[in-house]
């Protein structure tokens, strides 16, 4: 992608990568346009302060499919720029068409927050189905025992179905979340 968009760059563009991505990503994908256009100065996420002649953020994707256009404009969105200017420049761009909130952050930040996000879900669509299972075993109505828990003032689990949620969400996010945290080392801090 980086090879195909470094041509087309002018001064004052404003670069978002919306994809599912490890922590990082955005900062490599400044790496690459600004290896192919030495003619321009990029964001650097250690200089925030440091004028750039192109704008980068990062910004979780957050629809769902069948849905994209209601919610490409109802659903809050996280702006996460290389520095507080590209932060801006994007927030522009998605105030175009979004009418939810627009949440600001750095890229860092918004690409952890998507994979934490997918974590969550996957957590979540995991327990209902181990409960229907475990329900199934015990000859209890899961339905039931959902709606019941449910009435918690601070619980809200999902009803279970169909298939595992072993996806490609749940290997490929959680060890972008691994790789991230050994590339830091402090996965062998977590692990003690």
């Amino acid at each position: 992608m980086s090879k195909a968009l470094a041509p087309l760059l002018e001064k004052g563009d404003v670069v978002i990568l919306e994809s599912t991505s490890p922590v990082g990503a955005t900062e490599q994908m400044v790496e690459w346009l600004a290896e192919a256009r030495a003619d321009l100065t990029f964001p650097k996420y250690h200089e925030p302060d440091i004028e750039a002649d192109i704008y980068v953020a990062y910004c979780p994707e957050r629809v769902l499919p069948g849905k994209v256009v209601e919610e490409l404009i109802s659903n809050d969105r996280i702006i996460g720029g290389m520095t507080k200017e590209s932060t801006n420049k994007a927030k522009e761009v998605y105030r175009i068409f979004v009418e939810g909130e627009l949440l600001e952050t750095n890229s860092r930040t918004a690409e952890m927050a998507k994979l934490t996000e997918n974590a969550s879900r996957d957590v979540s669509i995991a327990f209902a189905n181990e409960l229907s299972i475990i329900s199934d075993k015990l000859d209890i109505n899961v339905w039931e025992l959902i709606e019941l828990a449910n009435h918690h003032p601070r619980v809200n689990i999902l009803q279970p179905g169909a298939g595992s949620v072993v996806t490609v969400s749940l290997l490929i996010h959680g060890l972008l979340s691994i790789k991230t945290l050994m590339k830091l080392k402090s996965f062998e801090l977590l692990a003690k």
